[in-house]
């Protein structure tokens, strides 16, 4: 199961894309806990049945992203938004999609050269510490009740096609309602600073978790 948040879109001003404004935060923060806690109601009604039948568990794959975001500094990423997790764009189509220039936004001839300043990586990333995933849905479901354990989910993937993060405090909220995940594979982008806490997230997945049995860190070193 592959949930694709999309955030809303935004664009350059004199001073270029700069960083999710502060009072936007909350907003993509609600479309992201929205869009989990719908997907998990889902699936604890169907998990029941899923399981009477024999069924094996099922990986959840998690991304986000808005679409400007290909549209300024991640011009790689558009041939990366029609890709889905069983088909690929063939590689004679990606070419085609890049732009070959675009000052501004440090690209140039399809490659970055520049790095991201600080305000740009915020913008992309929103925020170093990511989408917040609210596990007592208290901003859009005023229970005060944890968000229903999925006993069917054993695999979480959290793929390098968009550059959003996932801190441990989110990662730790997200593994709390899957306790019978088994593997986890998180794959970064390659900047090192994009991933601050590394053993902080390590920590996060692996304490508490008995029935881990793998975790892998994957970069794409080929942007």
């Amino acid at each position: 199961i592959w949930l694709r948040v999309e955030l809303p879109e935004y664009g350059c001003g004199s001073r270029g894309c700069v960083a999710l404004p502060r009072e936007q935060i909350p907003d993509a923060d609600k479309t992201f806990t929205v869009a989990v806690w719908d997907l998990v109601g889902v699936l604890d009604r169907c998990q029941r049945e899923w399981e009477k039948h024999g069924n094996g568990g099922l990986t959840l794959e998690l991304s986000v992203h808005s679409p400007s975001d290909s549209r300024h500094y991640c011009k790689e990423l558009r041939v990366r938004e029609a890709d889905t997790a069983w088909s690929v764009i063939p590689r004679s189509e990606r070419y085609r999609a890049f732009q070959q220039s675009n000052d501004g936004h440090g690209w140039e001839n399809r490659r970055l050269s520049r790095p991201w300043h600080a305000g740009e990586l915020q913008r992309v990333s929103c925020d170093f510490g990511g989408p917040a995933f609210d596990p007592y849905g208290l901003i859009e479901i005023p229970s005060g009740r944890p968000v229903p354990e999925v006993t069917l989910v054993t695999s979480l993937v959290i793929r390098r096609q968009f550059y959003h993060l996932f801190s441990e405090r989110n990662l730790s909220a997200i593994k709390a309602f899957l306790p019978n995940l088994a593997e986890f594979r998180y794959e970064p982008p390659v900047e090192e600073f994009l991933l601050p806490n590394n053993a902080e997230w390590v920590k996060a997945m692996v304490v508490g978790s008995n029935g881990l049995k793998s975790l892998s860190v994957f970069q794409d070193r080929h942007r």
